[in-house]
C-alpha cells in the first residue's frame, strides 16, 4: 500500500513537471503554474480511470475461467466462486452481535447536533475480524488467508441502543493497538500484517483517535450506557434530542461491514498449492479481494465499469487537451504583431541581396511618408505648386 501511494505521488509529480515545462514556453507566471496543475490533476485521474478499466477487464477474464473449469496454478492470480463458510468458529460482530465470517468495523465520535446519517470523515476505533474459512464452488473447496478487501458488501450504520451497549462492552473489554499521533505512520505496516495473515484467523483492533470508552459511552448509575434520543430502539428521524442531552457529549457513529455465512461470493487472489487456498505473498501490496455476488453478476458489472471508465477517461482527455491547444494558439496569435507590407519587402529584398529592389522599395516608402517627396513630379522635379520651383 505504501509503495502504491509513493508511485501515485511520483506519477502526479511527473505529470505536473511535464506540463509545466510545456506551458512555460507559452505562458508567463502564474498562468503556467495554474495550467500545469490543472492539466496534471485531470490527466492523473484519467490515467487512474484507465487503470481501473484494465483491472475490471482482468477481473472479467479471470472470472470467465471459472466456467471453463481451468485448473488452479500455484503462484498465479486466480478467481474462485461459491458460498463462503467458516471452518470451526464464527465471528460475532462487535456492534450488531450478528454472526458472520468476516467483519470490518469503524467507530467515530460525533456530536448530537450533527446529522446521524451523514458520512463521517474521521475514525477513532477500527478493526478487522476474520476466522478460517473456505469457499465451496466449481473449483472445489478453496481456503482464504489474510483479511480481504471487501467489495459489494453493504456497510451498515447502527443507531440502536443495544448496538451502543454492545459497542461499550466491546471497547472496555478489548485491547486496542494505539496508532495516534506520529504512530499513525505505522498504520500501513499494520494493514500489511492483516492482509498477509497465514492462518486465516484475524483479530486486529486499532485506536487512531484520542477518545476513550468513557468519552463515547458514559454509564449511568446501574452501569449501562446513558440513553439519548439517537440511541432509541425505534428511532424517529424527525425526533428532537432529549432535553437532558448534553450538547457537548459525543454520540458515536457505529458502522459494520459483514460477510454473512453461506453468502455467494467471488474471490481473486494468489493461489498457493501447499495450503490449497488464496494466500498473498508476504509483504505484498495487493491483498485478496472478496466480492459479493455470482460470477455472472460480477462479470457484467466489471465489463460495464470498464466501458464507462474508458469512455469517460478518453472524452475528458480529448476535451482537456483541446482546451489547452486552443488557449495556446490564442496566446501565440496574440503575441505575434504583423509588420507593414513595405517593411517586410525591404527586409526580404535586403536578405536576398537584391539591391535595386531594395532601393525601389525605399523610394516608395519616402513618397508615402515625406510631404516634399509626395509633391515631386514623376521625373524628380518639384511640382507646379511648389514655391521652390
Amino acid at each position: 500500500m505504501l509503495r502504491g501511494c509513493v508511485l501515485a505521488i511520483l506519477l502526479a509529480a511527473g505529470l505536473f513537471c511535464g506540463y509545466f515545462y510545456w506551458l512555460d514556453q507559452v505562458f508567463d507566471w502564474p498562468a503556467n503554474l495554474v495550467g500545469a496543475a490543472f492539466a496534471g490533476v485531470v490527466v492523473f485521474f484519467c490515467l487512474n480511470a484507465l487503470n481501473n478499466a484494465w483491472t475490471a477487464w482482468r477481473d472479467a477474464s479471470r472470472l470467465g475461467d471459472i466456467y471453463h473449469r481451468e485448473p488452479l496454478i500455484d503462484g498465479q492470480v486466480v478467481a474462485v466462486s461459491g458460498t463462503i463458510h467458516p471452518i470451526g468458529d464464527v465471528v460475532t460482530a462487535p456492534f450488531s452481535g450478528e454472526q458472520c465470517v468476516v467483519c470490518e468495523y469503524n467507530l467515530s465520535g460525533r456530536y448530537p447536533e450533527d446529522e446521524p446519517d451523514q458520512p463521517s470523515t474521521n475514525s477513532d476505533f477500527t478493526g478487522f475480524l476474520m476466522v478460517p474459512c473456505v469457499i465451496r464452488g466449481p473449483r472445489g473447496d478453496v481456503r482464504m488467508f489474510g483479511f480481504p478487501l471487501l467489495e459489494g458488501f453493504e456497510e451498515e450504520t447502527l443507531h440502536r441502543y443495544d448496538a451502543a451497549q454492545n459497542a461499550s462492552n466491546f471497547l472496555r473489554a478489548t485491547k486496542f493497538e494505539a496508532l495516534t499521533g506520529i504512530k499513525l505512520i505505522n498504520l500501513f505496516s499494520a494493514l500489511g500484517e492483516v492482509w498477509a495473515d497465514e492462518d486465516g484467523y484475524v483479530a486486529k483492533h486499532i485506536n487512531i483517535g484520542n477518545l476513550t470508552a468513557d468519552d463515547l459511552f458514559p454509564l449511568d448509575t446501574e452501569g449501562n450506557v446513558q440513553r439519548t434520543s439517537l440511541w432509541d430502539d425505534e428511532r424517529d428521524e424527525d425526533k428532537e434530542p432529549l432535553e437532558d442531552d448534553d450538547p457537548q457529549r459525543r454520540v458515536p457513529h457505529l458502522k459494520e461491514k459483514r460477510v454473512p455465512i453461506g453468502a455467494d461470493v467471488c474471490a481473486i487472489g494468489r493461489y498457493d498449492e501447499m495450503s490449497r487456498g488464496l494466500l498473498p505473498t508476504p509483504g505484498a501490496v495487493t491483498p485478496n479481494r472478496l466480492m459479493q455476488g455470482t460470477p455472472a453478476d460480477i462479470t457484467a458489472g466489471s465489463l460495464g465499469k470498464m466501458v464507462r471508465n474508458v469512455f469517460g477517461a478518453l472524452v475528458v482527455l480529448v476535451i482537456t487537451h483541446a482546451i489547452l491547444f486552443s488557449v495556446i494558439r490564442s496566446q501565440q496569435d496574440a503575441s505575434e504583431e504583423p509588420e507593414p507590407r513595405e517593411t517586410m519587402s525591404v527586409e526580404e529584398a535586403t536578405q536576398s541581396s537584391d539591391q535595386p529592389k531594395a532601393e525601389a522599395t525605399d523610394d516608395a516608402l519616402l513618397r508615402n511618408r515625406d510631404p516634399a517627396v509626395e509633391q515631386q513630379e514623376p521625373n524628380g522635379q518639384p511640382a507646379e505648386g511648389d514655391p521652390g520651383r
